[in-house]
């Protein structure tokens, strides 16, 4: 079994916490917009797939976090080879999957509740669809 770096080890650390931190906000911020197009069906039957697009708007985040995972994992070594990295390298890689995670987090959290109220928003006035992709649009 071959020892891995410590920079590498604390880029696996960074490639977690993109991932984890986005799909959580992706995951939040998806069950605030179900929610809100849940109680729009309820009024409407109509609602349904509009509801489906903006309960998905969310999901971008953990796109994000999972693509600089993948980034970082490669980059590091981990994935296909390649030599492992300083401790330096590693706590930048710590630096790059916080912020994406971080930010994920916040952003999915602030679609899902823009989506939400879109969806509430479109049961009063058929207009405001692409208005409401728009403001789900602007956060993601």
């Amino acid at each position: 079994m071959a020892d891995i770096a410590l920079g590498t080890a604390l880029a696996a650390i960074g490639a977690g916490v993109a991932i984890g931190f986005a799909g959580l906000g992706s995951g939040l911020g998806q069950g605030m917009a179900a929610a809100g197009s849940v109680g729009a069906v309820a009024e409407d039957n109509d609602m349904f797939a509009r509801g489906i697009i903006f309960s998905a708007l969310p999901e971008t985040q953990a796109i994000y976090g999972f693509l600089i995972a993948i980034l970082l994992l490669v980059f590091s070594g981990l994935l296909g080879g390649g030599k492992g990295l300083s401790v330096e390298a590693g706590l930048v890689a710590i630096g790059v999957g916080a912020s994406i995670g971080f930010a994920g987090l916040g952003s999915g959290m602030g679609q899902g509740i823009a989506a939400s109220s879109s969806v509430g928003a479109i049961v009063e006035d058929n207009d405001m669809f692409a208005r409401g992709i728009i403001f789900g649009g602007i956060l993601g």
